[in-house]
């Protein structure tokens, strides 16, 4: 299943398997991440699973935002909200991520996901506040890419299912916690 077409000018946002989302940290420098975008109810969003808040975080700091994908940019401020249920994320995202990213299909179809793994269906989710995108300056398929600070690897990790369950262990412990984190944060609702 292709991801449905965004109306008008947010098209290519919609179509976007991936971007690059720009948000600045909290200790005030800038931040750029490989994000999935969507279009929801005519408003570019981009989400976290519970396990991953930290640049929702930062958001709710400092609103000001701005994506690249599809040859196509927006800069403006964004909003945070969440549901820590799978509601809003089976209602408004599921199937478009499923074809934007295949192994989600996967993950998905596994019997009881949503009890095994409840920190992937709960959604963190930053909506941009309305905008008019403009051409990118060049080209986001390829190029040049200077990355001056970087963490974490790129290498691949242990694939055993005792270093998945692992991995699994961990993201569940992050998600608890962060739980309390958004707990005041606002709520937002399947539409």
């Amino acid at each position: 299943m292709a991801p449905p077409d965004a109306p008008g000018p947010l098209a290519p946002f919609g179509r976007a398997p991936i971007g690059v989302f720009a948000y600045v940290r909290g200790d005030g420098t800038p931040n750029a991440v490989p994000v999935t975008p969507f279009v929801v109810d005519g408003r570019i969003v981009v989400t976290s699973t519970l396990a991953y808040v930290t640049k929702a975080a930062a958001v709710r700091r400092n609103p000001r935002v701005a994506l690249l994908a599809g040859r196509w940019s927006v800069a403006t401020t964004a909003a945070v909200a969440v549901d820590p249920t799978p509601a809003w994320f089976n209602a408004n995202i599921r199937e478009v991520e499923i074809a934007k990213f295949p192994p989600t299909e996967h993950f998905l179809g596994i019997p009881f996901h949503e009890c095994l793994f409840p920190w992937y269906s709960g959604r963190v989710v930053i909506g941009f506040d309305p905008v008019t995108p403009e051409p990118a300056p060049s080209d986001d398929r390829g190029g040049r890419l200077t990355v001056h600070d970087r963490r974490g690897s790129l290498a691949a990790g242990p694939s055993s299912v005792a270093a998945q369950l692992s991995t699994i262990r961990t993201m569940r412990r992050s998600a608890r916690a962060n739980r309390a984190r958004v707990a005041g944060w606002p709520t937002v609702r399947a539409s």
